[in-house]
């Protein structure tokens, strides 16, 4: 029903009912993934097995061995095969990593990268999947990548340690569907 009213705003011909049916489309070029995590390996193995290029939302995947089939697949397939991370096309990135690329602040010896944000602090903010770990959810997939993204393309490095401290600050959020309170099991 929203997708069918999007399309209709933006003049989008087709709107598919699933996935599935999309990626099986021969007027599709690209996929993108944007759905939780733990979908990722799944929709883009039937992108790629059909030929499509594929965008996917970061984090890639659950684990470095789903990574690593959607790597081998896109590789097998000669498709291209991108994980979008946005947060490289913004000028102030562009201009960070003119100043450290021309030595402007010396040689690089640590960094530290600070996220603060209300997104997930409010309270009566409804349960859904970024609040459920086995689907994706939290913050170290959705934030950490974008740190670990950023030093490597900043710095044209590797990243040769990671400290971390998470933690579920809200333990309960609202279950729409039930009515009642549901865990939290992300951090």
């Amino acid at each position: 029903e929203n997708a069918e009213k999007v399309a209709a705003e933006f003049g989008i011909e087709h709107v598919a009912n699933d996935w599935q049916e999309l990626v099986q489309r021969d007027d599709v070029d690209l996929v993108s993934v944007v759905t939780p995590p733990a979908t990722h390996l799944e929709i883009t193995l039937a992108a790629l097995a059909q030929g499509k290029a594929v965008l996917c939302e970061k984090p890639m995947a659950m684990t470095a061995d789903e990574a690593k089939q959607m790597t081998e697949h896109a590789q097998q397939a000669n498709v291209l095969a991108l994980i979008d991370h946005e947060l490289r096309f913004l000028s102030n990135r562009h201009a960070m990593r003119a100043m450290v690329h021309k030595g402007a602040i010396g040689k690089v010896r640590h960094c530290n990268y600070v996220f603060r944000s209300d997104y997930r602090a409010v309270l009566d903010r409804p349960w859904d999947w970024w609040s459920d770990e086995k689907m994706g959810g939290g913050t170290l997939g959705a934030i950490g990548s974008h740190a670990v993204d950023s030093f490597r393309w900043l710095l044209d490095a590797e990243v040769s340690e990671v400290s971390a401290l998470l933690s579920t600050h809200i333990a309960e959020r609202p279950d729409k569907s039930s009515g009642g309170m549901r865990r939290v099991t992300s951090d």
